[in-house]
């Protein structure tokens, strides 16, 4: 079988092109990218006159863009009993006109992450508010643990997932060639 060189390398130029337009694009496209999921959910009966339930839930909120997010709110309608944001930054608590309050972060720098604890005696419900900051909404995620593979070892299979998609492209051009020899 002889190969076809000028095939191989369109191929290759195509693969290449299109890796480098994806890495234009992104380190072109800076902005703030807010990402938020709840980190847990629990309710505890305290015993006693009278019974009361005691729930606490957590907002985990991140910056996963380039750009540093400024603004940031969380909206509540409810405001808890009492609530503790980690690590230590920078926030604010007012209360909003018609009820309800906000958390507000000055600005979450790109790869911040702030975690918000409540504890309240309301249900959940009455809790779940928008977050917010000045270029746009943030965005809800799954929260997974997964494991955490060493960056060699995600390297090594970028690497060879990109030889796999360039040997799939010549291997079908060169069976496109082949049938249209045939039909042709």
């Amino acid at each position: 079988m002889n190969l076809d060189w000028a095939a191989l390398a369109k191929a290759i130029w195509a693969v290449v092109l299109l890796i480098f337009g994806a890495l234009v694009n992104r380190l072109l496209e800076q902005k703030p990218r807010l990402t938020y999921y709840a980190s847990h959910w629990s309710a505890y009966p305290r015993p006693g006159p009278p019974p009361v339930m005691i729930h606490t839930h957590g907002i985990v909120v991140r910056n996963v863009g380039r750009k540093t997010a400024t603004d940031v709110r969380l909206r509540h309608d409810l405001r808890p009993e009492t609530f503790y944001v980690s690590p230590q930054v920078q926030y604010t608590d007012p209360d909003m006109p018609g009820g309800g309050f906000e958390i507000v972060f000055p600005r979450l720098v790109p790869q911040e992450e702030v975690a918000v604890s409540y504890m309240h005696t309301q249900p959940f419900n009455k809790f779940r508010g928008q977050i917010t900051h000045s270029d746009g909404v943030a965005v809800e995620v799954s929260a997974i643990p997964t494991a955490q593979y060493p960056s060699w070892l995600v390297g090594i299979r970028l690497i060879l997932a990109i030889i796999g998609s360039i040997a799939l492209v010549f291997l079908a051009i060169v069976l496109g060639r082949r049938a249209l020899a045939w039909w042709g």
